[in-house]
């Protein structure tokens, strides 16, 4: 119920060329929107599909996305001890708004254990990994254009970037792998090491048992090693360039870490998205402090608002001038 405003095609190429030519090493966080072109499904419409199930409403029904985050919300208030006391004192608009995959996993959890949803996933995935996108495509010659440069962070399980990458890859998936990525992070970023540090904080469908897709586990944080290895990538002399791509800014143990001061001071934020999201305007406001006294003052200034295709066809163009 709002405009939504986009940037034309000539803001993006010369943000693309800002980025190509920024000096140092950046770091690329990967969301569910990356993944898209590759025909892997947003959050929204996994955390649909779950409510259909939950609600047993049939897949042709025909409910949007807000309808049927409110029928969950009414069929899930009633009942006691299904609720955090965070989310019973939330209003309604706010609660269906806000509505998140984990937290409909956190239900799906207590009728259905061996959760029918990352097995769905799962299902989808190993049909469409060999089929990667324009968005992963694009990404994998940056890359080659870009050795030492860049870090990736991740919170989608999928392994198209691990399956198609020509460049040499040193993945972090599950707490394990993850005592030795803060190091590894370090070095990287000193020139010490060649291989792109991908950075999985949700895990890896590869090993179910690491996927992060309840939101008890995201209200826990994202634990000791994984912060760990995030905050390495802070850069006290000068904020760490910061690119989200395809990403809602709700998932709630790295809104956690990102919503620190050191974070707010640590990383220099752009955006890419189709279109400006409510909850990404929301985390957008928190940073206005942090950014009244920099050349980018406002979230207007940081959003490439377009797909992660077109963002990574121009990145690449710009690094092959």
């Amino acid at each position: 119920n709002r405009l939504c405003r986009r940037h034309g095609k000539d803001a993006l190429s010369s943000t693309a060329r800002q980025i190509a030519a920024h000096p140092g090493s950046f770091v690329l966080f990967l969301g569910a929107g990356f993944s898209a072109s590759s025909r892997l499904p947003l959050g929204n419409a996994l955390r649909d599909q779950a409510i259909r199930r939950l609600l047993d409403l049939g897949a042709l029904t025909p409910f949007t996305s807000h309808e049927l985050a409110r029928r969950f919300h009414n069929w899930i208030f009633p009942k006691a001890g299904w609720l955090t006391p965070g989310e019973e004192a939330t209003p309604a608009d706010i609660y269906i708004r806000q509505l998140t995959l984990e937290q409909v996993v956190r239900a799906e959890k207590r009728m259905y254990p061996d959760l029918p949803t990352l097995r769905d996933f799962q299902v989808l995935h190993d049909r469409v990994v060999d089929s990667p996108g324009v968005a992963v495509s694009e990404l994998v010659k940056v890359l080659g254009l870009t050795p030492g440069r860049v870090v990736i962070v991740e919170v989608n399980f999928d392994l198209l970037l691990e399956r198609h990458s020509g460049a040499p890859l040193r993945v972090f998936a599950s707490d394990v792998d993850f005592e030795e990525a803060t190091a590894y992070v370090r070095r990287y970023l000193a020139g010490k090491e060649v291989a792109t540090p991908v950075l999985k904080v949700h895990g890896t469908i590869s090993k179910p048992e690491t996927c992060v897709v309840s939101d008890d586990q995201t209200e826990r944080g994202v634990g000791r090693n994984k912060l760990k290895a995030l905050r390495a990538l802070l850069f006290e002399e000068d904020p760490r360039l910061w690119i989200y791509v395809g990403t809602s800014m709700r998932d709630r143990d790295l809104l956690r870490v990102f919503g620190d001061e050191d974070w707010a001071r640590g990383v220099n934020e752009l955006w890419v998205t189709p279109f400006l999201e409510d909850t990404v305007e929301d985390f957008a406001n928190s940073r206005r402090p942090f950014w009244l006294g920099r050349p980018l003052r406002d979230i207007d200034d940081r959003l490439i608002s377009e797909t992660a295709d077109s963002f990574f066809v121009a990145l690449r163009e710009a690094l092959e001038r």
